[in-house]
């Protein structure tokens, strides 16, 4: 069975707090490999970052017009 736990590092340390110190340091190294196995979401290939570039292309662009400011322009598009 998997299951996925999400836990914050501050109660990570009340629950390792709570074992003897030998227990701890084997659990904190167990939890730190854990912890670094998660996918971060900021994190994606060379190939993805020029997919997303490409996508935000393909959107609606605007261009300032002449003596136009910036706030007429995000009043403009709204």
């Amino acid at each position: 069975m998997n299951a996925t736990i999400d836990i914050t590092y501050n109660q990570v340390l009340q629950l390792v707090q709570q074992l003897p110190v030998r227990s701890q340091l084997r659990l904190g190294k167990y939890l730190q490999n854990l912890v670094t196995k998660k996918k971060d979401p900021a994190l994606f290939t060379k190939e993805e970052f020029f997919h997303r570039i490409d996508e935000a292309k393909k959107g609606p662009s605007y261009e300032l017009k002449e003596g136009e400011t910036l706030e007429d322009l995000i009043e403009r598009i709204g």
